[in-house]
């Protein structure tokens, strides 16, 4: 508590008070003993307001928002970045919270049912028409993601003190119908290799197919990054890329793809910039050429369901992937030679 007291030599009324354990002093620069009064009482209001949780402040929505943007874009790849920043933005846009606490079970809930059983009115992308645009339904695993955003964003907002509950924790994920990853057979992996062979595809295809690792991680893979020696590749966070999981890993590197990456290794730069550009377009043909439905991400669980089938663990195989959890790894469980298909066989009555 503050108070008021006269300091022996002066004609003003002085204020004693303490803040974050220091004794403070100092002249009110008043004779009046009512305005004394006031100014000590409007100091105790902004001790007690000083010394309250953020949450009961009334934090807004936008001073939030904009901070916890800021924060995410230090720990999140700028896909994920764009993908949340997205999922909440078209959410906030919808209800037009003004306060931290206009965020509720209801409102959230709303929002999900809507964007999943009706087109929704969203905001418009960066540098497009300022006229709002239409989307399809959505399905349940992509109102799980928002739920997941929006979560992610107000648990931030309870580690900062701008709120005391997360009322997303209280909003039930939807069920998502779970189906098996496509890979291709080896059939298929002949006839894709077939139509990519003269082409400028037909490396990546290849080390797709032997490391398992994303796009992304070949577009941003050096060949500094490939030890020939010992017959490794790195794949590694850097200043302009990181890894979905944020950590490193290391491949080993087979036989067949390192003669391949022999015959057109250089010192440095990345291996395969020559091919981003129309690679979309140029993909799209050879699986079209091959007659193979499938899309760039199928060559990653080509390469793990393939493992997996011929005994691999399924631990050692997250490593491979970069999974953070090895239950990201566990769809590929049912091609174990291990497998449920085989438990039954254990019975004996």
């Amino acid at each position: 508590m503050a108070c008021k007291y006269r300091q022996k030599g002066s004609k003003f009324w002085w204020i004693e008070y303490y803040q974050d354990g220091r004794q403070i002093r100092k002249s009110l620069k008043t004779t009046d003993s009512k305005t004394a009064d006031y100014l000590v009482a409007k100091k105790d209001q902004e001790l007690i307001e000083g010394g309250l949780p953020p949450a009961l402040k009334d934090v807004t929505f936008q001073n939030a928002f904009q901070e916890y943007l800021e924060y995410s874009k230090g720990y999140k790849t700028a896909k994920s970045y764009e993908v949340d920043y997205w999922n909440l933005r078209r959410f906030f846009d919808k209800i037009n919270p003004i306060k931290l606490k206009d965020i509720t079970v209801k409102s959230i809930e709303e929002y999900l049912f809507d964007r999943i059983q009706n087109a929704a009115s969203l905001a418009p992308a960066p540098g497009k028409s300022k006229r709002k645009r239409s989307t399809k339904r959505i399905r349940p695993v992509t109102a799980n993601d928002i739920l997941r955003a929006i979560k992610t964003f107000l648990n931030w907002c309870i580690k900062k003190g701008y709120l005391t509950k997360n009322p997303a924790i209280d909003v039930k994920r939807f069920s998502e119908p779970e189906h098996p990853p496509r890979y291709l057979t080896k059939d298929e992996i002949t006839e894709l290799l077939k139509k990519a062979k003269d082409g400028k595809l037909y490396l990546f295809i290849t080390t797709a197919l032997y490391t398992g690792m994303r796009k992304a991680e070949l577009f941003n893979l050096e060949w500094p990054d490939i030890d020939f020696k010992n017959s490794r590749i790195s794949v590694l966070n850097k200043a302009e890329f990181q890894t979905k999981s944020k950590k490193f890993r290391i491949i080993p590197l087979h036989p067949e793809l390192k003669t391949l990456l022999n015959h057109t290794r250089r010192e440095k730069g990345h291996i395969f910039d020559s091919i981003k550009k129309n690679f979309r377009n140029e993909f799209q043909e050879i699986l079209k050429a091959a007659k193979v439905k499938a899309n760039v991400h199928a060559l990653r669980h080509t390469f793990a369901s393939h493992l997996v089938s011929n005994g691999v663990s399924i631990y050692t195989v997250s490593k491979l992937l970069g999974h953070a959890h090895i239950k990201t790894t566990e769809i590929y469980a049912h091609l174990s030679p291990e497998s449920i298909d085989n438990s039954i066989e254990n019975l004996k009555f």
